[in-house]
């Protein structure tokens, strides 16, 4: 079963990159036939040698050691580009979502010692497990291998992305009539390209497989923004254009006048309530009036509670339920 990240990563193949077909953790199968077997074994042989995994590069054990690795591989999304019947590209997307920031801990055993390497480590590992099972099973010639996270702490950023640079010059000159690219999408660039991207589209898809597709439109179900008053629908539009200035003008003026009662409570969740209460009130007003003005709201918020960064409305809105 697809958790959310492998279901956001699923829609943006599939409808952004415009994939034809679509699966998430695909796996081999064992009575598969392993294509490209010697260029497959010696690219796990250099890597067990440049890892001092295998240094002696006896073929016996590279061939249990990639066996036993592909046995236990695992692909949290792959896509495929088919042109006039041809597949002119496979994508292999590896996600994870960790709260607090990617992170894999060490083992007492692992010779990793320091997080930041093992966390690099890990997801050359994984990219590049992807791309042998790619090259192995599919025999495909072109590829793209993809790790997504939505966020990535600087000192772990630097050593993510020096690996798979080095994995991309490794790929490309072990095997290099084999075009196979090694991408990391994290932090602006995962919200940017993969998660604003899905929930642009979200409007014009009603699929019931999608997890993340049907969350999204769950939310918007209670999204103030959208929130309607039906007694004016027998209103025609002219109408109702004349009276959304006054509207705006007496929603700005009410939130300035709970933003002025926040100094009078002294106790944290009163303020909290009353600044999320002015923040309800300005998205009524519409973005354009009220954004501006929110984040007034938010620097005011961090600023009486010393808090290092601005705070967003989930999290003043979760405070508020606690």
């Amino acid at each position: 079963m697809s958790n959310v990240g492998e279901s956001l990563i699923y829609s943006w193949m599939k409808h952004v990159l415009k994939c034809r077909f679509v699966q998430t953790n695909w796996t081999a199968s064992l009575n598969w036939e392993l294509y490209n077997q010697n260029d497959v074994y010696n690219l796990v042989a250099e890597v067990s040698k440049a890892l001092q995994i295998l240094p002696n590069k006896r073929k016996s054990k590279i061939e249990t050691l990639t066996k036993r690795t592909l046995k236990q591989f695992e692909c949290d999304c792959v896509g495929m580009h088919i042109k006039k019947g041809r597949v002119v590209q496979v994508i292999a997307a590896e996600v994870a979502f960790h709260y607090d920031g990617l992170h894999y801990a060490p083992s007492k055993s692992s010779c990793f010692q320091d997080s930041e390497k093992y966390t690099a480590h890990k997801v050359m590992e994984k990219l590049f497990v992807a791309a042998v099972a790619l090259y192995g099973y599919l025999d495909v010639k072109n590829a793209r291998v993809i790790f997504a996270t939505p966020k990535i702490n600087c000192s772990f950023l630097r050593d993510v992305k020096a690996g798979i640079c080095g994995l991309n010059r490794f790929w490309n000159k072990n095997a290099p009539g084999v075009k196979y690219k090694f991408e990391l999408f994290a932090n602006e660039d995962f919200y940017s390209q993969i998660f604003k991207q899905v929930i642009g589209m979200s409007e014009n898809i009603a699929s019931e497989h999608e997890v993340f597709m049907r969350s999204v439109k769950m939310g918007k179900l209670f999204d103030e923004d959208s929130d309607a008053d039906y007694s004016e629908g027998s209103e025609d539009l002219e109408s109702r254009e004349n009276s959304f200035e006054s509207a705006q003008r007496k929603n700005v003026a009410a939130a300035f006048r709970i933003l002025k009662k926040v100094g009078q409570f002294k106790g944290l969740w009163k303020m909290e309530k009353k600044l999320y209460e002015a923040c309800i009130v300005l998205k009524r007003s519409g973005k354009d009036t009220g954004s501006w003005l929110r984040m007034a709201l938010r620097e005011e918020y961090r600023r009486r509670n010393d808090l290092p960064d601005r705070p967003t409305m989930h999290s003043m809105k979760r405070t508020l339920k606690t």
